[in-house]
């Protein structure tokens, strides 16, 4: 493996991991009703991976998935992923 692939990788696992850190606090403060969640639930998606479960706990520890998304998390982590690639995009030039 090449150091380039290596720091790749890691740069894409770092990013995901500081995503899922980001969705954990504004979790949290919403939790604290420091911020609103704007709407509880926007679906359901644990018929198909449940974040409760082995599989679904890893996939949201690394990802910051939830089966059951509020809208202002969604909404902070779409921010998030869209800096991050205006970011990426401004620096790769």
């Amino acid at each position: 493996m090449s150091w380039r692939t290596f720091f790749r990788i890691s740069e894409i696992l770092l990013l995901l991991l500081a995503g899922a850190l980001l969705v954990g606090a504004v979790e949290k403060l919403i939790s604290f009703d420091l911020l609103p969640s704007l709407v509880d639930t926007l679906w359901d998606t644990s018929v198909v991976l449940d974040d409760g479960s082995r599989v679904g706990s890893l996939v949201a520890a690394f990802t910051g998935y939830r089966a059951h998304p509020s809208l202002l998390v969604l909404l902070v982590l779409a921010v998030y992923w869209a800096g991050v690639v205006g970011m990426l995009r401004r620096v790769s030039r």
